[in-house]
């Protein structure tokens, strides 16, 4: 078995074989174009070519994937597998154990003081191999969404809601600081993003609420402690959506307790997906 770079191959064999390590995966998957595939998994996602590593049999066919990514992430630098797959007939030959490997060399290799990944609850056998490497079980990572957002128009009251400018989120991410986002909903990865829409809602000159939204996808939510329960999210959540003309919203959140009473209270219905965040310090 040879295992080479990302950026020493043809990037469409990485496309192949990501098809078809995930063609069996314990959700649906749709395969993606080779563009969508580009563009999802080598743009905000934060995966690099140089970071990431290919698995290739004696005749040169492509059989495993290993993504990777390094970014400053919640203040620390991390490298990030961002998707890894052996192809069926290839499995368990010990292919995915040496693809962490270098990722696991490559993080410290960068200086990276952790080793994190995501991964379906009940995929038990990766869960498994996980733990078996070094990893730990650290957040559970929740998807809820809300089919109908008239739900929420009896909180359509006086709170006048505001645009903010790229200027005004400096002050946002240090009230985000003692909470934990994940990877796709931080301010790394959607600094990364194209069609973000930030809003506030301001009492006099203070701002006691927040939201940032890209399409239908809530990335960050915030309420200032003093203004909770009053109604302040759920109606800055239908004036936003009213303002792009979206009629759903949906969210993922890790282990908090305000957000699972908030979506909960709001008919928001939990999608059948749900990840463990496991780490490796370094």
């Amino acid at each position: 078995m040879i295992f080479k770079r990302c950026s020493d191959v043809d990037f469409n064999m990485l496309h192949e074989v990501f098809s078809t390590g995930f063609s069996d995966y314990v959700i649906t998957f749709v395969k993606p174009s080779l563009w969508e595939f580009k563009e999802r998994f080598f743009g905000a996602e934060g995966n690099m070519l140089e970071s990431s590593f290919i698995a290739l049999a004696e005749d040169g066919k492509a059989v495993g994937l290993a993504l990777g990514g390094i970014r400053e992430f919640q203040g620390v630098k991390t490298l990030r597998c961002g998707g890894m797959c052996v192809i069926p007939e290839y499995r368990r030959q010990g292919i995915s154990r040496k693809l962490l490997q270098l990722l696991n060399e490559e993080a410290v290799n960068s200086n990276c003081r952790q080793f994190m990944l995501e991964v379906i609850t009940h995929n038990h056998k990766a869960v498994e191999a996980y733990e078996k490497f070094g990893f730990n079980k650290c957040y559970n990572l929740y998807y809820y969404t809300l089919e109908d957002i008239n739900i929420l128009n009896k909180y359509d009251n006086k709170n006048e809601i505001k645009e903010l400018q790229m200027k005004d989120l400096a002050k946002v991410k240090e009230i985000f600081e003692p909470y934990h986002l994940n990877w796709q909903n931080s301010f790394e990865y959607s600094s990364c993003c194209e069609n973000i829409k930030n809003y506030g809602i301001y009492d006099e000159h203070t701002l006691i609420a927040f939201l940032s939204i890209r399409g239908e996808k809530i990335m960050q939510l915030w309420v200032q402690e003093n203004y909770r329960n009053k109604g302040v999210a759920s109606s800055l959540i239908y004036k936003a959506a009213l303002l792009n003309n979206i009629s759903k919203v949906y969210l993922t959140f890790s282990n908090s307790s305000s957000v699972y009473n908030f979506v909960r209270k709001n008919s928001f219905s939990k999608d059948g997906v749900e990840q463990y965040e496991m780490y490796m310090p370094l």
